[in-house]
């Protein structure tokens, strides 16, 4: 339905019109944008806009509107309004078409127009065109509104009256604003504590003055309600009514503030003593300690119990007060003991046989934010559930749960994205220099606890000094050199190479460097890398897979002008393979020509695999189009004369969604279980047929194989006369260790050392060659090999005669306690 202002109006617009009263065109706009809201229904629904006609519109396609996103600055009209009149004084309402039903359900009746698309958060701008010019505006189309005193997130801003339209400038003082998540909870306007105050702006000078809608709705005096009792309250989702709220400030954050109360029963364990007071961009004016009523609406966002709808806050003048953390042990055990301590101060503690550590830092150049977990793993991290056992459906889904009862995210009190510098916690600068490493124990972490379900599944904690947050980094520094020593004739390293590409771009077939300034931070990063692990083979993963061997080709140019003692080649240039397989990537293997020749070589396809294996394949492939095509090399060493075969491999990942026995079975493998398996059965069965042409019982199965220890395509090999020779973790994902990256050694073989080079899963990705979201430049350090990729390198020392009996022994004695650690 439309609003009018009067039915008067309408006649005196036809005797005008009559009597040719009224100019044909003018110069000014006849409609003005007066209202928008971002609702609260679910996906913020409804979007829309209110516009009002100070004159009469023959034809509103004339005008159109305009959404600019996040700051972004990209003014331009979006759609035309429908080609219809609007009488003066008549108000027009315009919506998305996804939020039709959502606008008739929340305010009560149908829009206008449902057909433009008015995809606004409570952050975004709104411009009114008319004739290819902007008439009239809403917000700063520069910057991004979260944060700002007009932000409406959940919420709206109304024009006031005898305002407008103010053309391509924003003019705030021209608006009321609820402000944000002032319309949290609500299912109706007409129900709402602080409603949309559609149909009320007056146009003109003797117009009346837009009704401000009050902060808080006109009630009795109010007497303070316990924190408590408003918990409990929150608990049964009973929000939206005004309350009087006494305590005192514990933490003031960008947003708000914590507010906490001394219990009245102390033996209270169920509800919290604390609060969150949300004030948007307005400042309470408070600081810690401060004594304070505050006068708001119980409210609620993402989980987090919150008084909101522009809170009054009052300085009272009592004493100050500091409470004292509570202690919260990780694990927890319930976690509705996180409930129970919402918005209080805590301070974190390891409970009994576990250690706090760091464990998840992929949002740290983004947000700000990481992960610390409690462990009671020997060494001190937390591991993915196949990586210490079998894959079970019923333990996995324990596991997972289990993680809610260990895991806290460190905050940074930021709102922006993409801060410069980076501050881990708000208190811990981290950068290339100053890395945040995981596994490094978290000695001390204080602040108020919160949850916000819309930006992860843990709970949250904020510090706020130095004195809340310490890290003792000595727990796991840096090694800026592999581990081991040269003690064997050959080095052999597998390295993942966060997909080396030529070709640079954004979209999807570009995989690697995004433009040629990245390109050039990786390939720094990876010459030193590689140059600092000083190996006789490489086998390498993620290489760019194009007709003509370019990427294979540059590398190892590269890699002979860093490495001037060295002359490298690869075997895909000497046995002329353009490509290998048809994926994206490949694998390749780097060798220096003047230690070892290349005696053979063979690529295995899908037309070698064994019948028998290819139709237990859901898909019937194996290799052409889900793992990549295994490499085989053959080498003979030029000091001992003797052969080595590598095999080096990438088998298909755990992402995606299979099918039949591809399918997740949820019991911690992931998709393509069956495939990875049927990858390793292949391997094993074209090994016994000598591939390459060359028979030799010194043979090494390297690669990414995408699964962990306990999981089915690694016990097929270890079951198989494979040892795995390192045992170590190479991959860090969402929070837990884990070994995706692996040397296999035939038993046998005269393994001298062999380690796991823990130069990327420890490390944030912020120092890695990426500059994805406008990430600052600085961080970036190329004289150093730290986050080269996402996986480490594995790194062995070996000699090509067999090993003493003592040797012998040892390694008969780890092949069965691998197999016995399997089974159980």
């Amino acid at each position: 339905r439309r609003l009018c202002h009067s039915r008067s109006a309408m006649l005196m617009l036809r005797i005008a019109v009559l009597f040719g009263l009224l100019e044909t065109t003018r110069a000014e706009s006849c409609l003005t944008l007066t209202g928008i809201i971002d609702g609260p229904l679910p996906d913020g629904k409804p979007k829309a806009a209110e516009l009002f006609a100070t004159c009469p519109v023959a034809d509103a396609s004339v005008y159109g509107i305009g959404v600019v996103n996040n700051g972004n600055g990209a003014s331009g009209q979006d759609f035309a309004l429908p080609s219809v009149a609007i009488a003066a004084g008549e108000y027009f309402y315009i919506t998305d078409p996804a939020s039709t039903s959502a606008f008739e359900q929340f305010l009560g009746f149908a829009a206008d127009y449902g057909g433009g698309s008015i995809l606004i958060n409570g952050n975004d701008c709104l411009e009114l065109w008319q004739a290819g010019s902007v008439v009239d505006v809403f917000g700063n189309i520069t910057v991004d509104g979260t944060g700002q005193a007009w932000e409406y997130m959940d919420g709206w801003a109304y024009r006031v009256s005898g305002t407008g339209p103010d053309g391509a400038t924003f003019v705030p003082t021209n608006w009321l604003y609820s402000g944000a998540n002032a319309l949290d909870g609500e299912t109706t306007n007409a129900a709402a504590v602080i409603p949309f105050p559609l149909g009320t702006y007056s146009s003109g000078a003797d117009a009346p003055a837009s009704p401000s809608p009050p902060s808080i709705p006109p009630s009795p005096p109010l007497e303070c309600t316990p924190i408590t009792e408003l918990q409990y309250l929150a608990s049964l989702n009973s929000f939206g009514s005004v309350y009087l709220v006494c305590g005192w400030v514990t933490r003031v954050v960008y947003n708000g503030f914590f507010m906490q109360e001394e219990k009245i029963d102390p033996d209270d364990s169920i509800y919290s003593s604390g609060i969150f007071v949300y004030m948007g961009a307005t400042s309470a004016g408070v600081v810690n300690g401060d004594a304070v009523e505050v006068k708001a609406a119980l409210g609620q966002y993402g989980n987090l119990h919150q008084l909101t709808s522009s809170p009054i806050v009052t300085k009272t003048g009592a004493a100050e007060r500091f409470f004292d953390p509570v202690e919260l042990t990780l694990p927890v055990l319930n976690v509705n003991k996180l409930e129970a301590l919402q918005s209080m101060l805590v301070s974190v503690q390891a409970g009994s046989g576990n250690t706090v550590v760091v464990s998840e830092y992929y949002n740290l150049d983004r947000y700000g934010e990481f992960v610390a977990c409690a462990s009671n793993d020997d060494d001190g991290r937390l591991y993915q559930f196949t990586a210490r056992n079998a894959p079970d459906e019923t333990d996995y889904a324990a596991h997972v749960v289990d993680l809610n009862s260990k895991c806290l995210t460190i905050d940074d009190n930021l709102s922006t994205q993409n801060p410069n510098p980076v501050k881990a916690g708000s208190v811990y600068p981290v950068d290339t220099a100053s890395t945040l490493r995981g596994g490094s124990e978290v000695t001390t972490l204080i602040g108020p606890l919160y949850v916000n379900t819309g930006f992860g599944p843990y709970y949250r904690v904020q510090p706020e000094s130095t004195a809340d947050l310490v890290i003792n980094q000595a727990t796991n520094l840096r090694a800026a050199i592999p581990p081991s020593g040269r003690v064997g004739e050959l080095r052999i390293a597998s390295s993942n190479l966060l997909n080396y590409f030529l070709s640079v771009g954004t979209g999807s077939q570009f995989r690697g460097a995004n433009s040629e300034a990245e390109f050039g931070r990786q390939v720094q990063k990876t010459l030193k890398a590689l140059t600092t692990m000083n190996a006789d083979i490489y086998c390498v993963v993620e290489l760019e897979n194009l007709a003509g061997n370019g990427a294979a080709i540059d590398l190892v140019d590269r890699l002979n002008t860093a490495s001037p003692s060295r002359a490298y080649t690869a075997v895909s240039i000497e046995a002329g393979y353009d490509t290998i397989g048809t994926d994206a990537i490949k694998v390749d293997v780097l060798y220096d020509t003047n230690k070892l020749e290349l005696v053979g070589h063979a690529i295995l396809v899908d037309a070698g695999v064994n019948s028998s294996l290819l139709s237990q394949s859901v898909s019937g492939i194996i290799f052409d189009g889900l793992s990549r095509v295994p490499l085989a090399a053959t080498f003979r060493s030029m000091s001992s004369g003797r052969a080595l075969t590598v095999v080096v491999n990438h088998f298909k990942s755990k992402g995606g969604t299979g099918t039949g026995g591809d399918a997740d079975q949820n019991n911690g493998a992931g998709s393509f279980n069956l495939v990875r398996t049927l990858s390793s059965k292949a391997v094993l069965e074209w090994l016994d047929g000598t591939p390459t042409g060359v028979t030799t019982d010194n043979i090494l199965i390297v690669g990414d194989l995408n699964a962990y220890e306990m999981e089915t395509p690694i016990a097929t090999l270890t079951s198989s006369g494979y040892s795995d020779v390192t045992e170590d973790y190479s991959y860090l994902f969402s929070g837990q260790f884990g070994s995706l990256d692996y040397v296999f050694a035939k038993n046998g073989m005269n393994v001298r050392s062999a380690s796991t080079w823990h130069v990327n899963a420890d490390e944030p990705d912020l120092i890695d060659y990426n500059l994805d979201f406008g990430r600052s430049p600085a961080l970036f350090d190329g004289s150093v090999p730290f986050r080269f990729s996402d996986h480490d390198p594995v790194i062995v020392e070996l000699n090509l005669s067999p090993p003493t009996q003592l040797q012998a022994v040892l390694q008969g004695l780890q092949t069965l306690i691998e197999s016995i650690f399997f089974c159980f």
